[in-house]
């Protein structure tokens, strides 16, 4: 099984996720970011974020349900990843049981799969909480009876590397998602990919 981060990883939507981030920066009482600032945040983590942008931990949880409605939004304008369809595609023909576990809703990421006819997970598994995905990750992996062994996660961020290696999980980091490829290397995952398409030769 090859278990998918969804925005960043296999959806298009950094660019949104920043507009939606600058919208919710303005409701929570913080300065909206511009484009450099906002790059800057690609090299940070979750805590080193939230530190940077004086977000009080409490509203977390509010911003994240206010930031799923947004994107809901703008689902219909979002794209693959360039090249990420066909990996999928080629993927799923060669046997592999495909999921996705993201901070997104469940109900945003369907709607994303319908639009572009690629209904070909076998699960779609959301998990709001900002700070690691080991819990759901082990979960998935008890559900489906799973051994860690036969499990891939690919993610785009320092904190799905965190949650891997938490548990004991192979991961591959991507490079044109969220975090930057530095910052991503100090957390040594398994493996660094620049191009869907090295998933295949992994």
């Amino acid at each position: 099984m090859i278990i998918f981060d969804f925005d960043g990883t296999i959806a298009d939507s950094i660019s949104f996720i920043f507009e939606t981030a600058n919208i919710l920066a303005e409701k929570a009482g913080v300065k909206k970011l511009n484009t450099e600032e906002l790059n800057l945040l690609r090299t940070k983590s979750p805590m080193e974020i939230i530190k940077t942008l004086k977000i009080p931990l409490y509203k977390i949880p509010f911003l994240l349900r206010d930031g799923r409605r947004l994107m809901h939004e703008k689902m219909e304008k979002i794209k693959f990843v360039d090249g990420m369809e066909e990996v999928l595609i080629e993927l799923k023909s060669r046997g592999y049981r495909l999921g996705i576990l993201s901070s997104n809703s469940k109900e945003n990421i369907v709607k994303f799969l319908k639009k572009h006819r690629m209904e070909i997970f076998d699960f779609v598994h959301s998990e709001l909480n900002l700070f690691g995905k080991d819990g759901a990750l082990t979960r998935i992996i008890k559900e489906n009876n799973l051994n860690k062994n036969e499990v891939l996660y690919v993610g785009d961020e320092v904190r799905d590397i965190e949650s891997c290696l938490k548990i004991g999980l192979e991961v591959v980091a991507v490079t044109w998602g969220f975090n930057s490829r530095k910052i991503l290397q100090e957390y040594h995952p398994q493996h660094i990919i620049d191009k869907p398409e090295e998933l295949l030769m992994i």
